[in-house]
């Protein structure tokens, strides 16, 4: 019984080395006994080994960044913008929209001349733009100059007028307003939000024309002249980009221009309301 313990234990330790061999020889993949999960892979470092996971997903696709921007819950940016480009420089803004007139008349000292009407002269399209450009301030507010042009125009519309012989006719009225501007102008920066306002004097010229189909009744008129107004502004942006902005705004004047050809003076006020797409210079 004695002898055949040693007998049984070196036949036990045998089998144990050859095993061992075996499973040495067998690929990682196909080893039983491994125990790091699947997607794993032991490094050795230092004599030891550690289970370090790979990144199944790869590097992230431009398309999966677009797809969290587009999918962000709404007021979490993905991104901050960058705004130091928009303040201490010229800012170009451009603008479109419509002229809202609250009077467009023709006063004239001569009470024997033709007296016209418009029916139809109560709202203009308007274009233009200019330069903000700041002389002091900081990162959140500045105040500075503000200069520009501005074009509002109306062709063909219809007007009521009296003839000498006291006989009211229909002609087409045609009048253009070419409005250089300046004054100043004060800004803040909040966020993403600026926030915008500014007065000043205006000069304007006006071509006005009336065109007549019964020349017996009422003969054609054509007349031009400079004038000066003034003008009270404010308007809201948003930051787009680092260095673009777009909002609204809007644009109160008034102005008396004298008109050639007997024609007397042209009174005009309204409100302009607007677009805005500024950049920096």
């Amino acid at each position: 019984m004695r002898a055949a313990c040693p007998l049984a234990l070196g036949l036990l330790a045998a089998c144990s080395s050859t095993a061992r061999e075996r499973h040495a020889a067998l690929p990682r993949s196909a080893t039983p006994f491994a125990l790091e999960p699947a997607g794993f892979e032991s490094r050795a470092a230092g004599g030891g080994s550690a289970a370090v996971a790979p990144d199944s997903a790869g590097p992230r696709q431009p398309a999966e960044w677009a797809a969290e921007r587009a999918f962000a819950p709404a007021g979490q940016e993905t991104r901050d913008i960058d705004t130091s480009r928009l303040r201490g420089g010229t800012l170009l803004q451009g603008f479109f929209g419509a002229f809202l007139l609250d009077q467009v008349e023709r006063a004239d000292d001569d009470l024997s001349a033709d007296e016209v009407e418009p029916a139809d002269l109560d709202t203009m399209p308007v274009i233009g733009g200019g330069a903000q450009i700041p002389l002091g301030g900081n990162e959140r507010a500045q105040i500075g100059v503000d200069v520009g042009l501005a074009i509002a125009w109306r062709g063909d519309t219809a007007a009521f007028a009296v003839g000498g012989s006291g006989l009211t006719v229909v002609v087409d009225t045609s009048v253009s307003l070419w409005e250089l501007y300046g004054g100043a102008y004060a800004d803040t920066l909040r966020g993403k939000w600026r926030l915008y306002g500014g007065i000043g004097p205006s000069l304007v010229f006006a071509n006005y024309r009336l065109n007549s189909d019964d020349e017996t009744a009422f003969s054609s008129q054509d007349g031009s002249g400079f004038g000066v107004g003034g003008w009270v502004r404010a308007g809201i942006e948003r930051v787009v980009s680092e260095s673009m902005l777009v909002g609204i705004g809007a644009r109160w004047l008034t102005a008396d221009i004298d008109l050639s050809g007997g024609l007397g003076d042209l009174e005009v006020e309204g409100t302009q309301v607007f677009i805005t797409v500024a950049t920096t210079d």
